[in-house]
């Protein structure tokens, strides 16, 4: 199919076609927890490790506490993300559903003056809004109905971007930036 054929089809399919490139598994690097299985017992553990530093990275920071799950209350799902870095470490991150929020209730508010997303690092923003979060996957304590309510942002929540904001504004009036 060619560029003219695309651009009948519309924006949506050129963009569909992006997302199938960009979502593709790396090389020796998995995609779901559970691929972590499908590595030699060496790269497993390397993998298991980096989950392990990300877990105590949020718990260390106070981003979330082990709490039943309300009746009334979805609570969000997440997954893992893994990359190997430029010096050979490798890197899990656990980030949030943030499709899975439900508007009026996981949020309200996204906006936030932001230059450019991919260089934007967001410090755990402080949370205005309940929210309730799955446990990632191979690493779940307690009993199934317990859930992390989150008292900063984690990456990928739709609020994300403003409650960094909101954090980095009160930073910069400390130190009297006005």
């Amino acid at each position: 199919m060619d560029i003219d054929q695309m651009m009948q089809l519309g924006h949506h399919y050129i963009l569909n076609q992006i997302m199938k490139q960009a979502a593709k598994p790396k090389a020796g690097i998995p995609y779901h927890y559970k691929d972590i299985l499908k590595y030699t017992l060496e790269e497993q553990e390397k993998w298991k490790k980096a989950c392990e530093e990300e877990i105590k990275s949020i718990t260390d920071r106070n981003i979330w506490t082990l709490v039943d799950c309300p009746p009334d209350r979805k609570p969000v799902k997440c997954r893992w993300v893994f990359a190997k870095k430029s010096d050979g470490r490798y890197k899990a991150r656990l980030v949030a559903k943030g499709f899975s929020q439900i508007y009026g209730e996981d949020y309200n508010e996204t906006f936030s003056p932001v230059t450019r997303f991919e260089t934007t690092v967001f410090l755990y923003g402080q949370l205005d809004e309940e929210i309730y979060m799955k446990q990632p996957e191979g690493f779940k304590i307690g009993s199934s109905n317990q859930v992390y309510h989150l008292l900063r942002a984690l990456y990928g929540l739709k609020q994300a971007a403003l409650a960094w904001n909101k954090e980095l504004h009160k930073s910069l009036l400390t130190v009297y930036f006005m």
